[in-house]
C-alpha cells in the first residue's frame, strides 16, 4: 500500500500564526466520505444542509443536460454524476468561505478574478485535451492562488512590501521567493495537505506556479493537470495583465502550448466569457462586476494583435520563430519541408544543442496513414492533403516535413512530453476529421508516434530521436482503433 506522502512544513513566519484558513464543513464532510460511501444518497445528504448550494447545483444539472429534470438535488446529483457534483460543492464551499477582504494594500477582488478565470481556463484547457480530470481543474484552478490568500490576511506587514514592489503588476513568484525566501506555493502545499484534498488537486495547486525543472517528480495525471493549470495561468495572465511588455510574447507562448493558432486561441478565449459569467453566477462571486470580463477579453486580443502588427510592420516583438525557411527545400504537393530539408534542421538542431544548454527537450513526431488506398491517384491525393494538415497546425518553430511517400515528420525544436502529446492526439484527429472522413472511408485511420530527447550528448543523438519515435509509430500501428498515437 502505497504511504501518504508527510505534509511539507509551513514557512517559518506562519508556524505559530493562529486563524489561518479551516476547511469550510460541507468541504470536511465530502472529503470525509471514503471512497466506497461516495454513492449519490450519502453526497444528497451533505449537500442538503446548503440550501443555497442545492439551488444552484440544480441550476447547473439543468444546464448541462437540457431537457433532464433536475428539480431536485437528488437527481441533479445523479445528472451530474457525483464525483462531478462534489467537487461542484466543494469549489462552491471554498468561494463561499475563504475571505473576501481583509487588510488594507491587497486587491481582494483582482485575487477573486485570477482565481475565477484560472478555474474556468484550467477546465477548458483539459476539455481540448479531452482529458477525464476538468472538475478536478476547475478546482484546482479556484486555489492557485491560495498561498497568496493566505499571506495576505495572515502575514499582511509580511506580505504588503511584495505588493509594493510588484506594482503596477501583480506579486510575481520570483518577487515573493526573492523578498521572503518562500513563495505561495510554500504556503499552499502544506495548507491543501492539512484540509486533506487530494493528490490530484494538490499537487499542481503547489506545483504549477514553479518550473519545469522544479516538478520533475510529479507522475502521471498529476503532472498533466500541472501543465495543463500552468497553460490556465498563463491565460490568466494574459487576459489580467494591464501593461503590454512581453505579453504578445505571452500570446505565443500560450498558442504554442496548446498547438493553436492565433485565431484558435481568439475563439477559445472568446468562448471563455460565457463560462466565466456562469461560474461567477455559481460560486456567488456576482460582486466581482460584469464589465471586468469583457474588458479582459479586450485586452487580450490588443495584446495579441502585437503580433500581427509587428509582423505586418516588419518589426515582430521577437525574433522570427521558424529557424528552417529554405525556399528550395518546399515539397510543392504539401508545402511541407521536402526529406533533405528535415535532416538538415535536425543535424542544425543537435548542432545547437550540443553548443550550450536548450531550455526545452527536442522533439518529434512522425505520422503515417493506415490502410491507405492503393489507387495510385487517390493515395496521394489523401497523403497530400494530410500533409497540408499537418503544415496548417504547426507552429512557426516547428519544422513539418514529408519524408516519404507515405510518412511525415514534424519536428519540434522546443517542447516539452505533454506539448508532444497534444500535439500528436490534436494532428491524429485533424487528418481523420479534415481528410480521412471527408473521404468517406471511416477504416482508413492516422497513426503517430513521438519522442522527446531533453539533452543531447552526441552528433548521433538525430538517429537516436529517429528511432525513438519509429519505435513509438510501431506501438501506435498495434494500439486500438480508437487512439493511435504513441509518445514518450
Amino acid at each position: 500500500m502505497d504511504r501518504e506522502p508527510l505534509a511539507p512544513p509551513l514557512p517559518a513566519p506562519l508556524v505559530h500564526i493562529e486563524g489561518l484558513p479551516a476547511l469550510p464543513a460541507l468541504a470536511r464532510a465530502l472529503l470525509c466520505l471514503r471512497e466506497g460511501e461516495r454513492r449519490a444518497e450519502e453526497v444528497v445528504a451533505a449537500l442538503e444542509r446548503e440550501p443555497a448550494l442545492c439551488e444552484r447545483l440544480m441550476r447547473l444539472a439543468s444546464a448541462a443536460r437540457p431537457g433532464e429534470d433536475a428539480a431536485t438535488i437528488k437527481r441533479a446529483v445523479v445528472l451530474l454524476g457525483t464525483r462531478a457534483a462534489r467537487l461542484h460543492a466543494l469549489a462552491f464551499s471554498l468561494a463561499h468561505e475563504l475571505p473576501k477582504d481583509g487588510p488594507a494594500g491587497f486587491d481582494y477582488r483582482e485575487y477573486w478574478r485570477r482565481s475565477l478565470i484560472a478555474a474556468v481556463a484550467a477546465r477548458a484547457v483539459a476539455r481540448v485535451e479531452e482529458k477525464p480530470y476538468q472538475d478536478e481543474a476547475f478546482v484546482a484552478g479556484l486555489l492557485s492562488h491560495l498561498g497568496q490568500l493566505v499571506l495576505a490576511t495572515s502575514l499582511p506587514n509580511l506580505y504588503r512590501p511584495v505588493v509594493d514592489a510588484a506594482r503596477p503588476c501583480w506579486p510575481s513568484v520570483e518577487v515573493e521567493r526573492s523578498l521572503l525566501g518562500f513563495h505561495r506555493a510554500d504556503v499552499a502545499a502544506p495548507l491543501l495537505h492539512a484540509w486533506n484534498l487530494p493528490e490530484l488537486i494538490r499537487a499542481p495547486v503547489a506545483c504549477a506556479h514553479l518550473s519545469q525543472a522544479e516538478t520533475h517528480r510529479l507522475t502521471g495525471s498529476a503532472r498533466e493537470l500541472t501543465h495543463d493549470l500552468g497553460i490556465a495561468l498563463r491565460i490568466v495572465e494574459l487576459l489580467c495583465h494591464t501593461e503590454g511588455a512581453g505579453m504578445a510574447e505571452l500570446a505565443e507562448d500560450i498558442e504554442n502550448d496548446l498547438a493553436m493558432d492565433e485565431e484558435e486561441l481568439q475563439r477559445f478565449l472568446h468562448e471563455l466569457v460565457p463560462e466565466m459569467r456562469a461560474a461567477a453566477s455559481f460560486l456567488a462571486l456576482e460582486e466581482l462586476g460584469e464589465d471586468w470580463i469583457s474588458d479582459a477579453l479586450a485586452r487580450a486580443r490588443a495584446h495579441m494583435a502585437e503580433i500581427s502588427l509587428g509582423a505586418a510592420f516588419g518589426e515582430p516583438s521577437a525574433p522570427p520563430r521558424r529557424p528552417y525557411a529554405p525556399a528550395a527545400g518546399l515539397d510543392e504537393a504539401t508545402g511541407l519541408f521536402t526529406a533533405a530539408s528535415f535532416e538538415s534542421a535536425l543535424a542544425e538542431e543537435i548542432r545547437r544543442r550540443l553548443a550550450g544548454p536548450v531550455g526545452r527537450s527536442l522533439g518529434l513526431l512522425l505520422v503515417e496513414l493506415e490502410a491507405a488506398p492503393r489507387e495510385d491517384a487517390q493515395r496521394r491525393g489523401l497523403l497530400c492533403e494530410a500533409g497540408a494538415v499537418l503544415r496548417r497546425m504547426t507552429r512557426k518553430s516547428d519544422v513539418p516535413a514529408r519524408l516519404s511517400e507515405e510518412r511525415f515528420a514534424v519536428l519540434l525544436p522546443e517542447t516539452t512530453p505533454e506539448h508532444l502529446e497534444i500535439v500528436a492526439q490534436r494532428a491524429r484527429r485533424r487528418i481523420e476529421a479534415e481528410v480521412l472522413a471527408r473521404g468517406a472511408r471511416p477504416h482508413l485511420r492516422a497513426v503517430v508516434g513521438g519522442a522527446c530527447l531533453p539533452r543531447v550528448s552526441s552528433e548521433k543523438d538525430g538517429h537516436v530521436l529517429l528511432a525513438l519515435a519509429d519505435e513509438r509509430l510501431a506501438r501506435a500501428h498495434a494500439a486500438p482503433l480508437e487512439r493511435r498515437g504513441d509518445v514518450a
